[in-house]
């Protein structure tokens, strides 16, 4: 939700890359040209904010008072009143949210395959020019200044953005791993058979410097616990794009990259914490775990729902960070669950006869579990992004 997303930037007290705070909203109207297309041209190609309501530092302010406010048709119509080039627009949306009751505007940039977005006749107001032909962009918190242009690399990212030659390697990566129909295997692994540059590799060496590890607690909520570690590397011709270690779970019916590693300080010095397992969408790591299941074996489904008992999926970094804060606001609340949790959940016949290493495994089973309980309850109550 918007909500979350705003309240997450305004917690960062700070501007950044793809948002930007106003106390009010502009009293010049080339000033308010110039932010909007380089919030347009960000270069992380994204959704951009300029907020409206909040100082520079994050302090919210509100915007209910400031009679420059403006509404939807006002920004459709400005921005459809200037001579862009080739009569392409950057496509905004006006919403207002509330917080700390207070009203503030977003205007959402939607991201756009068609930037750079810039004038083809400049915009005057006062002594204050948006040129003609200059690409403005933004840095980390800053605009390109009004009477420059921005840097040549920067200017070129952008057109190949618009030229189609992005995505990346990583981000080609990302989406064939999607389509797991077009891979083919060969004796080392896999390779796309639409760009056989583009290969899944078990890196044997590695594997064997596994073979000594212990499991892993998720082995222990599978039917058979019996585990074992590989090592893939995933490589565009012999570059290495990412590598993960991945885990074959409940003798050998499922297998996945180990998820990442999680922490929820309990005390305010960090000396105590809970530790969880997660994924977020649409990163290399998830979507490998998506090519690595067998859909087609029942066994591999049913070892799946185990292995998602226990671990958190996230939509983004964003709302991990919501998703902990959440639980940070009622966190005795969550330790007192954690405890009296249903004895039915204790795993008494562990393959192991290390009593710590026991008690480790059940209470990262029960955390994993309260906590995927909780990420369902975050977002079926409209708390999520």
């Amino acid at each position: 939700m918007l909500d979350s997303v705003v309240q997450n930037l305004i917690d960062e007290k700070r501007e950044g890359t793809y948002w930007d705070f106003k106390r009010e909203y502009h009293h010049n109207k080339a000033k308010l040209l110039h932010d909007i297309i380089c919030l347009a041209n960000n270069l992380e190609n994204r959704d951009a904010y300029l907020i409206f309501g909040i100082n520079d530092n994050g302090v919210i302010t509100g915007i209910e008072e400031d009679i420059k406010r403006k509404n939807q048709e006002h920004f459709t119509s400005f921005l459809r009143g200037k001579k862009f080039a080739g009569g392409i627009i950057p496509y905004v949306v006006l919403r207002t949210i509330f917080i700390e009751n207070h009203e503030i505007d977003v205007l959402v940039i939607k991201e756009s395959d068609k930037v750079p977005f810039y004038l083809e006749e400049q915009f005057k107001e006062d002594n204050t020019i948006v040129h003609a032909g200059s690409i403005y962009s933004r840095i980390e918190d800053r605009n390109t200044p009004i009477n420059s242009t921005a840097d040549s690399s920067h200017t070129e990212l952008l057109w190949k953005i618009r030229l189609g030659l992005l995505p990346t390697p990583i981000d080609r990566l990302k989406a064939i791993l999607l389509q797991k129909n077009k891979w083919r295997t060969n004796q080392t692994g896999y390779y796309f058979d639409e760009a056989p540059e583009f290969t899944i590799v078990e890196n044997e060496e590695q594997r064997e410097q596994y073979d000594k590890l212990s499991p892993s607690f998720y082995a222990y909520n599978q039917m058979n616990s019996h585990m074992s570690y590989s090592h893939y590397e995933c490589r565009y011709y012999n570059t290495i794009l990412s590598e993960s270690q991945t885990a074959i779970l409940d003798s050998g019916r499922y297998h996945s990259p180990i998820p990442e590693r999680g922490f929820i300080n309990v005390d305010q010095y960090g000396q105590e914490s809970l530790s969880y397992r997660y994924f977020i969408e649409d990163t290399l790591l998830y979507n490998l775990h998506h090519f690595l299941f067998d859909s087609d074996s029942y066994e591999a489904h049913h070892a799946r729902q185990r292995f998602l008992e226990i671990i958190l999926i996230f939509k983004s970094e964003i709302e991990k960070n919501a998703f902990e804060n959440f639980i940070k606001e009622d966190l005795q609340g969550f330790l007192y669950e954690l405890e009296y949790q249903s004895e039915d959940d204790l795993l008494s016949d562990l393959d192991t006869e290390n009593e710590r290493e026991k008690t480790v495994f059940n209470i990262e089973i029960k955390t994993g579990k309260l906590l995927v309980n909780k990420l369902n309850e975050f977002k079926t109550g409209g708390r999520s992004l």
